[in-house]
């Protein structure tokens, strides 16, 4: 990140969790005034991507199922565990017994399933 001569993030004074988690890593880094003074805050990640795509910015950090529905080819990878952040979601519903719901688990579990995820930059569904 030191060498690189601008990056975009989301603005964290908005709340966006991007950047409040990239603050927290360079603090952790020891480089927060290096990396702020070539920062761009954007809105969103979507903005932040497509200043990467344009070539505005050097380095874009935001989530990977947004660099890889933007364009994959961007894609550096993710954060090193000790820095990984990560958002789980959940389904739920009321009768795991009901037709439409064993067939939708079904086809999340899936290797159609499974492709799908891993395509957006997302982990598949396990059990």
């Amino acid at each position: 990140m030191l060498e690189v001569r601008s990056i975009a993030f989301s603005d964290p004074s908005k709340g966006a969790t991007v950047g409040l988690h990239f603050l927290s890593v360079i603090k952790k880094l020891g480089i927060e005034k290096e990396a702020l003074q070539k920062s761009l805050m954007t809105d969103d990640g979507v903005q932040t991507m497509k200043l990467v795509i344009s070539k505005k910015v050097d380095l874009g950090i935001t989530q990977v199922s947004e660099i890889v529905q933007a364009d994959a080819s961007t894609l550096l990878g993710p954060f090193p565990k000790e820095f990984e952040l990560s958002s789980r979601y959940a389904l739920w519903c009321r009768d795991f017994k009901d037709e439409g719901v064993l067939k939708w688990i079904e086809l999340l579990k899936s290797k159609n399933g499974e492709e799908t995820f891993l395509r957006h930059g997302l982990r598949p569904v396990k059990n």
